[in-house]
C-alpha cells in the first residue's frame, strides 16, 4: 500500500483529536444521549477513513474496481 504514510498521519491526526477532546469531556455510558458536532465531525471522518484503506487494500488484493463485473 503506497499511501501508508498518508493513511497513518491522517489517524495520528484523528487519534490527537480525539485525546484532547478527553481533557474537556469525560467519556461514559451516561452521556450517549449527549449530542456535539464536534464529535459527530470526528465519527464521519474516522468512517472515512476507514471507507479510504478498505478501498486502497481491495485494490491492492487484486478486487475488481469497475462499476460493472464482466462475466
Amino acid at each position: 500500500m503506497a499511501n501508508i504514510n498518508l493513511f497513518w498521519s491522517v489517524y495520528k491526526n484523528l487519534e490527537n483529536e480525539l485525546l484532547t477532546l478527553t481533557k474537556y469531556i469525560h467519556f461514559s455510558d451516561k452521556q450517549l444521549s449527549v449530542y456535539s458536532m464536534h464529535i459527530g465531525d470526528l465519527i464521519v471522518r474516522c468512517a472515512i477513513e476507514i471507507e479510504a484503506i478498505s478501498k486502497a487494500l481491495y485494490e491492492q488484493l487484486g478486487g475488481n474496481m469497475s462499476p460493472v463485473d464482466s462475466n
